[in-house]
């Protein structure tokens, strides 16, 4: 029984040395993220203090730290991931307090300013005289007034954007519609210009087609008869030539005797006259 408890004593003492020497590396790693967090060496900074997380200070003070690590270094959703942890394991009003400012912080640069005013607003909760916290609210508020007169203002220019478009398509859909209307009446014009063309080909046709044996034997036979019928008045035309000029023969005939016998009847009354 002696020894028995001898051997638990010795376990005891070895886990508390452990324990003792895990807290000191832990709390070295620590002091060592600070110093390099003074020294704006972020990164070396942020390693140290998850080091210390690691070998056992899993506290507020170590992840908090952690978290402001993060967000000099603009990663601001691990920065948030710390921040909300150190807010859970926060002892006092005090410490969940400046957890909801630096959450604030972070959505802040996300451009989330609704959460971020959220973080503020709560900050404000447990700690009313936080200047700076009242400051951000603010800033953030006004930040979500901008976004929504930016949104409306990108909405109106969008519903503008569709209207033109629609009335740009109403247009086109009208300059379709009459050349659809005006390409109808060229194809109608040039179907009635192929049937005129078409009757007009046909009534040619029609005209070279080629007579029958009967129609030959009537043509030739009114052309025998027309041919007859010049004839017959080319004969009538030539005699009555021949009259008409047989009869100025003679009018000219008894003009000149006319003439002679005046010329006569003068000699003789001259005569007489003389003796």
């Amino acid at each position: 029984m002696y020894l028995k408890n001898k051997y638990l004593v010795i376990i005891f003492i070895s886990l508390i040395n452990i324990f003792q020497a895990q807290t000191k590396a832990s709390r070295k790693h620590l002091l060592e993220g600070n110093n390099k967090y003074l020294a704006e060496s972020y990164k070396d900074a942020a390693a140290n203090y998850l080091n210390s997380i690691q070998d056992g200070e899993d506290s507020y003070r170590s992840n908090y730290n952690l978290g402001n690590a993060m967000y000099k270094l603009k990663k601001y959703d691990d920065a948030l991931i710390q921040y909300e942890k150190s807010l859970q394991l926060a002892a006092n009003q005090s410490e969940k307090a400046n957890a909801l400012f630096n959450m604030g912080n972070s959505y802040f640069q996300k451009g989330e300013y609704e959460r971020a005013a959220e973080a503020f607003k709560n900050t404000l909760k447990l700690n009313p005289k936080d200047d700076k916290a009242r400051y951000n609210y603010t800033m953030s508020k006004q930040k979500v007034k901008e976004a929504q007169q930016k949104q409306e203002e990108q909405n109106s220019k969008d519903q503008d954007k569709n209207q033109g478009d629609k009335e740009d398509k109403k247009d086109n859909s009208q300059q379709n519609g009459k050349d659809k209307q005006n390409s109808s009446n060229a194809k109608e014009d040039k179907t009635d210009n192929s049937t005129d063309k078409k009757d007009k080909d046909n009534s040619v046709n029609h005209k070279e087609t080629q007579p029958n044996q009967n129609e030959k034997n009537s043509i030739n036979n009114q052309k025998s008869q027309a041919d007859t019928n010049n004839a017959n008045l080319s004969d009538a035309s030539n005699q009555h030539y021949e009259n008409i000029l047989g009869a100025m023969e003679e009018q000219e005939k008894r003009a000149h005797q006319k003439i002679i016998n005046k010329r006569a009847n003068s000699n003789q009354g001259q005569s007489s006259k003389d003796w």
